[in-house]
């Protein structure tokens, strides 16, 4: 019951905060306050301990610094929601793959997989990767367990451990460029700009790191001894295996899967359009989308009681589950806004503005700061906020659009290699492999890799372009 009611609660908590954005309202900052602390306080319970002390360090040493700067409430209440848009895109998201969820949908997306796989068998580990990054656009971190069931059910593969990693690179990826990730929502929301801005940079990177991961793959893979364990079914797995057991034989599978395909090119079209044509933005745009999309879906299906139960399900189980980020993006958000009205935000950009001079170095610190500090268990929505609230690029020089992709593949990098990310968590749920050997020993040399390939790259394209 308490679980049910703090859903709801987070739920019209996110309401609000896209009514609010849509009517275009700006008087309603104390409501939002109100409201945001009240669910704060009820996710307080839920936490894990690591998420405690995030969040003991993150309001305690913001509240030292915004009674030591003297600031007014209406700075305390910009703190406290300063990412409540942010941390809305990343609640509702989940809400688009409720239509993947149909047993007609699932079974498609199997099958049709399943053919491919088993007819091209030594290109595994490529179309792990390219798949898990389709469906991460939509799924985002369920499209790991979610392609990793699907692709080992249907191939014969010795070591599945490899294509596990590639599922997971493949995910983490997609925050170079997909507008449905929060980490594009994060940077657009401190720095401005739209997706459109975004996507003809981070998606050429999304695909380089695709090659990186087959090379390192190819001729690499003995430097991470991946040994094989025994891996165990999940939820997915199960409900996957039943799909296919309800559909009928003669369904076809084909003209689901384009459907698929099609819906999924159809959202991100009215996505991009919408954030392009209009003055609302992604982190308005995609929680609509969210909500609006997939009834639309299932009606059109006939699938609309499957949705309804999706639906309950999302408000009394998924979202309470989502306690620990939602105290860790408002903590981050709370203490970005701390640090910039402190006397130290004045000079965190002249730290930053001393390595202008070299773009190279000012991108590599960048990632550095972010990966190294992600390895030992800082959430890169910490650092990453820290960053674009203190650096904007018109200090330092730098094109937008570019720098915002290099703090992006900051972002994935970390998630990459980290082995406190949900990314690694994921892993090593359905591997049985301990999270230190799945995040580092399985990812390092591939971070390290793409590390240096994204500064390259960098550099090309601000030679070419700027």
């Amino acid at each position: 019951m308490i679980d049910r009611i703090r859903g709801y609660s987070i739920f019209f908590c996110g309401l609000l905060y896209v009514g609010t954005a849509l009517a275009g309202i700006t008087s309603l900052e104390g409501l939002l306050a109100a409201i945001t602390l009240l669910v704060l306080i009820q996710c307080l319970p839920a936490i894990n301990a690591i998420t405690k002390v995030v969040f003991t360090a993150l309001f305690g040493i913001g509240s030292i610094l915004l009674i030591w700067s003297g600031a007014g409430i209406a700075v305390w209440r910009s703190a406290l929601i300063k990412n409540g848009d942010i941390l809305t895109l990343m609640l509702f998201v989940p809400l688009l793959s409720v239509p993947f969820k149909f047993p007609r949908y699932q079974h498609s997306l199997k099958q049709v997989i399943q053919k491919i796989i088993q007819s091209s068998s030594s290109s595994v580990y490529v179309f792990t990767h390219a798949i898990s990054h389709m469906l991460g656009v939509i799924f985002n971190l369920a499209c790991i367990p979610m392609t990793y069931y699907i692709i080992k059910a249907g191939a014969d593969i010795k070591n599945p451990n490899i294509m596990a990693g590639a599922a997971a690179r493949g995910y983490t990826t997609t925050c170079f460029w997909s507008p449905n990730s929060g980490a594009v929502g994060l940077v657009l929301a401190y720095w401005g700009g739209s997706v459109v801005e975004i996507i003809p940079f981070g998606l050429p990177l999304a695909v380089i790191a695709l090659a990186v991961g087959w090379f390192e793959n190819q001729y690499l893979s003995n430097l991470l001894t991946r040994k094989e364990y025994k891996t165990k079914k999940n939820e997915f797995e199960n409900e996957n295996n039943q799909a296919a057991i309800t559909v009928p034989d003669n369904h076809n599978s084909n003209k689901d899967f384009y459907w698929l395909v099609f819906a999924v090119m159809l959202l991100l079209g009215i996505v991009i359009i919408l954030d392009w044509k209009t003055s609302l933005g992604i982190l308005v745009i995609v929680p609509v989308m969210s909500l609006l999309y997939p009834f639309a879906w299932s009606i059109f299906a006939g699938e609309q009681q499957r949705h309804w139960i999706s639906f309950k399900n999302f408000l009394s189980d998924t979202l309470p589950r989502m306690s620990n980020e939602v105290v860790i993006f408002l903590g981050a958000g709370f203490f970005a806004v701390a640090v910039s009205s402190s006397k130290i935000g004045r000079y965190l950009p002249g730290v930053f503005n001393s390595v202008s001079d070299s773009p190279t170095l000012l991108v590599a610190i960048i990632i550095i700061i972010v990966v190294g500090l992600s390895i030992i268990g800082f959430h890169p929505v910490l650092t990453i906020t820290s960053i674009v609230s203190s650096l904007t690029p018109q200090l330092v020089g730098l094109p937008h659009s570019l720098l915002a992709v290099m703090v992006l593949a900051a972002w994935g990098l970390a998630v990459t290699c980290s082995p406190f990310s949900a990314c690694s968590l994921s892993l090593s749920n359905i591997t049985g492999v301990n999270p230190l050997i799945v995040g580092l020993r399985w990812q390092l040399v591939f971070t390290g890799l793409l590390f240096i390939v994204t500064l390259l790259y960098f550099n090309i394209m601000l030679s070419c372009f700027y």
